[in-house]
């Protein structure tokens, strides 16, 4: 892991550092002499979660991703069972049911969810890198679709288009053939409307 850590290109966090360093200040300059506590404490929190931010992306880094791949099920399995989660004992805001409260931080599943669909998709497709099968689109659909309803149903159009388009760059690393291509985005065209019409409730009656 150290050799790792000294390999890695750190001006690629001068920009993100300054950006989040910017940020602060200006929370901070903005709500320091403010009375309400929710408010006054945006900046303290923004530098924390920063720290931790840059943390985890280190950390990350100097993991080999390859190594993911024996934990992919699982990590898929977390990524699901959170987002069954919110369905059931999530906290609502502005008419959306999308964070898991912890009390001390609020998590947002959706967002594990991108991260997991991304390496349980890679782990299946390496099986088939050599040969696209129908088996192996049922199960990117298994995949993708159980996800994909969860979100919808928080409602969460943004990250449910997201969740759609990561699956697609992923199937694009794929060799298949034009005629693949074109269905896939025939596919994901009408999962996007069905999930735009879904998302507004607009119904054919």
């Amino acid at each position: 892991m150290l050799k790792k850590l000294r390999g890695l290109d750190w001006s690629l966090y001068i920009l993100p550092i300054a950006l989040w360093l910017i940020g602060v200040s200006v929370l901070w300059s903005l709500t320091y002499a403010n009375v309400d506590h929710s408010i006054s404490s945006l900046a303290p929190k923004q530098f924390i979660y920063g720290i931790i931010g840059l943390s985890l992306s280190v950390v990350m880094a100097a993991i080999d991703y390859r190594s993911l791949r024996q934990f992919a099920w699982i990590i898929g399995l977390i990524a699901l069972i959170l987002l069954l989660a919110v369905e059931l004992f999530g906290t609502t805001s502005l008419g959306a049911t999308r964070w898991l409260d912890f009390k001390f931080f609020q998590l947002q599943p959706s967002e594990i969810a991108k991260i997991a669909l991304i390496i349980v998709l890679a782990t299946l497709f390496v099986q088939y890198i050599d040969r696209v099968s129908a088996k192996m689109f049922i199960l990117a659909s298994v995949i993708v679709g159980a996800p994909l309803f969860l979100v919808l149903k928080q409602p969460d159009l943004g990250t449910a288009i997201i969740l759609v388009l990561t699956s697609l760059g992923v199937l694009l690393s794929m060799r298949m053939k034009r005629m693949h291509y074109i269905g896939l985005t025939i596919v994901a065209g009408l999962i996007i409307i069905i999930g735009t019409l879904a998302y507004k409730n607009i119904t054919p009656f």
